[in-house]
């Protein structure tokens, strides 16, 4: 999805309706479209297909960026919307793949509910005040359940810019500056804190992440998902904040920059500070430049998390990129700096890191950006060889890391499918590190996660492979879903029993050991305990004992179970045909109990459930619920007559 695609080329908008919405005119108007394009594709989901997809872009102008999405607007529906007539006109002749209309300034679109897939908003709600709230509200209900809105606004930066003031974060929430300018010229300026965003736009929205200054360096871009329009939004704690960008507070006499390297990912999630990988953490060097109008830099001092670990005395390397784009500027050409940092002591995650100048005239300038260290793509779990462990599904199978290959000697296999949830899985292993059951295979699936799950868990494996008696490490090479992950796991499984567990998820210590306990005691299915859920949510879960009519009116029973794998492979496994992902468990619960098998409820609270808004049972499985249950029904009629 993130590889460019080719255009058709189309005619460019006579200068005075291209200054209109950029100020820019040509092949400048068309250049910064195509950026605003890549920009709305990094901010998308890796997996997202914009085949059979209805997009909208809601304040589209004369198409700047609808332009650049030509070859999808083949696969899907695109429509753009303006309040201002000559460019909604010249958009209906010059661009004819797209569906374009034009709104009025009232919150009112000629669209029905739950209508798209994807709203994008580039500089509209930056010049929004009076009618911010209505209009939020509108493109609420045009978005499907699900539905994705990129939301871009003027933050920090670009108020220090027009301003000149420090931008009060804390204090700010919503500025609006030249408050009577009319549409004509542009509209208001409006200045919006991210607390602001999360609190206000939350009303509307669940706000997925915000990313400072992601547009151009300039703008900052929400984003947002609706939630299912039958429930309350939950969200509670503050959303992610990402800096993709090193920030300085604008001043034209006093400026710098810090090299970013570059990112092995193109979504925009994954974009945010300067990466070092821990294997590189004791010799990390870090540099740029810094050029100041009023004299030469003597000094330059680097500080993480509060502390000063280097100064420089002055700069000494020659940039000359630097001297010829400030070519007015005295000292300009030895204005490069690096230097080389340990990092060692440093633990993994997040930093902050402050690079500040001084000048001759005395005066300071900072540069600022997150550091973070993460692990390095290989690991010392080496890979198995094919003729070692028959491979399952090798089409979508890309490696298998293993500890060994001996006959193992456990009782139960754990089961972890993984995707993307780096912040959780090391919870997850530890718990499963921490059972008093002692005879234990572990299997880890990613399903093509695209932050650092991988490295994460592959470090953790190779330290922590001794407490079990084989490990393997699955990754698919596309991302298919959690049903064919938790499939991939049971295939590769070798004991009677395997236990499902998601990586957001723990056990408490006895977890196992009373569960298997439970089942050698009869002859049940599966065996699962009272859940106590946590997060953004708390309770106790699981809390009903097995009772297959119960069924027909709801599931009562999470997917972390441990099951008999004969019964599980007589029921066929994990469904994947489902119309959307989130209930493969419920459906699996019909299909064990129409092959005479059932569940045995122990009534301790042995494991912890994580409740999170941005799960897939929010924004996926409960939009798509109507589906699930006409799926459900027509599949397993003899269960709904009961």
């Amino acid at each position: 999805m993130n590889d460019r695609v080719t255009q058709t080329k189309a005619a460019l908008p006579s200068n005075d309706l291209a200054k209109r919405v950029s100020g820019t005119v040509a092949e400048e108007f068309d250049a910064q479209g195509r950026e605003i394009r890549d920009c709305i594709v990094r901010s998308l989901p890796e997996n997202f297909d914009f085949a059979r997809k209805r997009v909208l872009d809601f304040g589209c102008g004369t198409g700047r960026v609808l332009r650049h999405f030509q070859t999808e607007a083949q696969k899907g529906e695109f429509c753009g919307c303006d309040i201002h007539t000559p460019s909604i006109l010249w958009l209906s002749k010059n661009l004819p793949n797209f569906h374009v209309f034009q709104n009025k300034e009232i919150a009112e679109l000629p669209i029905e509910s739950n209508y798209f897939d994807l709203i994008y908003v580039i500089s509209v709600f930056t010049h929004l005040t009076a009618t911010w709230k209505a209009w939020l509200a509108e493109l609420r209900r045009v978005l499907r359940p699900g539905g994705i809105l990129l939301n871009t606004f003027h933050n920090r930066v670009a108020y220090e810019y027009t301003t000149g003031q420090r931008f009060d974060e804390k204090s700010a929430g919503m500025l609006v500056l030249q408050h009577d300018r009319n549409w004509d010229e542009g509209g208001a300026m409006v200045y919006h804190s991210n607390w602001w965003i999360q609190e206000h736009w939350g009303e509307f929205f669940n706000v997925e992440f915000i990313s400072r200054e992601a547009l151009f360096g300039w703008q900052s871009l929400a984003v947002l998902l609706k939630p299912e329009t039958s429930v309350q939004r939950i969200q509670n704690s503050m959303c992610p904040v990402l800096q993709p960008y090193p920030y300085q507070f604008y001043d034209p006499t006093f400026r710098g920059y810090l090299d970013i390297p570059n990112r092995n990912s193109n979504y925009l999630k994954n974009w945010h500070g300067i990466e070092i990988k821990k294997s590189q953490a004791g010799r990390s060097p870090i540099g740029g430049w810094f050029v100041s109008e009023k004299g030469q830099i003597t000094e330059i001092n680097v500080v993480i998390d509060g502390r000063k670990v280097a100064t420089l005395p002055e700069t000494n390397r020659n940039r000359e990129d630097v001297k010829a784009a400030f070519p007015t500027w005295q000292h300009s050409l030895n204005s490069g700096f690096q230097v080389t940092l340990n990092l060692n002591h440093y633990s993994l995650g997040e930093h902050d890191l402050r690079v500040i100048a001084t000048d001759t005239a005395g005066r300071e300038h900072e540069l600022q950006s997150p550091l973070v260290l993460s692990m390095d793509q290989k690991s010392s779990v080496g890979k198995v060889s094919a003729t070692s462990r028959e491979l399952t599904n090798p089409e979508f199978l890309e490696f298998i890391t293993c500890k060994l290959l001996r006959e193992t000697t456990a009782v139960v296999t754990v089961a972890i499918s993984l995707f993307n949830y780096r912040d959780y899985i090391i919870p997850c292993l530890e718990s499963v590190k921490s059972q008093t059951l002692r005879d234990i295979d572990l299997i880890v699936v990613d399903d093509c996660s695209t932050d650092d799950s991988l490295t994460v868990v592959a470090d953790w494996l190779a330290k922590n492979e001794n407490r079990f008696g084989d490990v393997l490490f699955v990754h698919h090479r596309s991302n298919r879903g959690l049903p064919y992950a938790r499939n991939t796991a049971f295939a590769h499984a070798r004991t009677d029993f395997v236990f499902v567990l998601d990586a957001d998820n723990s056990l408490y210590p006895r977890c196992l050991e009373r569960l298997l306990g439970g089942l050698k005691q009869c002859d049940a299915s599966f065996a699962y305990c009272l859940l106590e859920k946590f997060g953004e949510e708390i309770g106790i879960g699981n809390t009903r004992p097995w009772n297959p009519i119960a069924l027909q009116h709801g599931n009562f029973i999470d997917a972390m179970v441990l099951h008999r794998k004969e019964v599980w492979e007589r029921a066929g496994g994990y469904a994947t045909d489902m119309p959307a992902m989130g209930w493969e468990d419920f459906d699996l619960w019909f299909r064990i109990a129409e092959v005479g098998g059932w569940g045995v409820q122990i009534p301790e609270i042995l494991a912890r459930y994580r409740v999170r808004r941005n799960s897939m049972l929010h924004t996926i499985t409960n939009p798509n619920a109507y589906k699930l249950w006409a799926y459900l029904r027509a599949k397993h009629p003899e269960s709904f007559v009961i």
